[in-house]
């Protein structure tokens, strides 16, 4: 069982869960970012560590709450599907441009193609201005990294304000060392609403995790309507509840398929 397998005890998890408010798991929806959140962070994107029992769990997760399971990330959903490719559950690919419900990726804003591809085209020859950068293409737009070197986020700032003064309906979004360029109103938080209209999320308490300020606007949703909004590392958040690690994140997850965070305070 994965629970050994990442630490939990049958006493209990610990009090760096002691945020956590206790709710059913079989009343709730779920929406989990990847990066920083279920993995580590890395130096690159394919750089992350998956660890073996991540998928079993999410499996676990998703039938122990109906279906209401969904990654939410700023990955391409193809990129997702890759690292997890037995997950069963909802996938929110590109902080909301895609979505996948099981039958492969759906596109929620439609940019116009040949100014996404402009727009990566330049972004990829300015990244081999300095290997420390990294271009990361997206389906609807695109990433440059700098975490390699924090002392080019100010050109990387300037490169894209310049690339974006020639083209209409983007935005830079800050990340975590990195600026996206994304079609202007994409978000997680609009895609996480708009599940939670439809079955298996409709009427389910929200259980939003993140990481980044990108996380913000949903986590902020979350907590307003009264849901479960939990912030994963540093950085100022609206969450209520704040978890070191992905780690800690497994923990907590493993205790809600546990069943553990129905019990009464003192609960043997």
């Amino acid at each position: 069982m994965f629970y050994e397998m990442i630490g939990f005890a049958a006493d209990g998890p610990g009090p760096e869960l002691d945020c956590l408010p206790r709710f059913r798991t079989e009343e709730a929806a779920f929406f989990l970012d990847f990066d920083g959140v279920l993995v580590d962070l890395a130096e690159t994107p394919d750089g992350i560590d998956v660890p073996g029992h991540l998928g079993p769990m999410l499996g676990e997760l998703h039938a122990k709450a109906g279906g209401a399971v969904a990654i939410a990330s700023g990955r391409a959903v193809a990129d997702i599907r890759r690292w997890l490719p037995d997950f069963p559950g909802v996938i929110v690919g590109s902080h909301g441009g895609e979505i996948d419900r099981g039958q492969g990726p759906e596109a929620t804003v439609s940019p116009d193609p040949g100014v996404v591809a402009a727009l990566q085209k330049m972004v990829e020859g300015f990244a081999t201005s300095n290997e420390a950068y990294i271009a990361e293409p997206k389906p609807t737009g695109v990433v440059l990294h700098f975490r390699r070197n924090p002392e080019l986020r100010g050109a990387a700032w300037n490169m894209l304000e310049n690339a974006l003064s020639q083209f209409e309906g983007f935005h830079i979004h800050h990340s975590k060392m990195a600026f996206e360029v994304r079609p202007d109103g994409v978000g997680k938080e609009n895609a996480i609403q708009a599940l939670m209209e439809e079955e298996p999320f409709a009427g389910r308490l929200p259980v939003v995790f993140g990481d980044d300020v990108t996380d913000e606007p949903a986590l902020a949703w979350a907590k307003e309507r009264g849901g479960v909004a939990v912030k994963v590392g540093e950085g100022q958040s609206a969450a209520g509840c704040r978890l070191e690690s992905p780690e800690v994140v497994h923990r907590a997850l493993a205790r809600q398929i546990a069943g553990r965070a129905q019990e009464p305070a003192g609960a043997a």
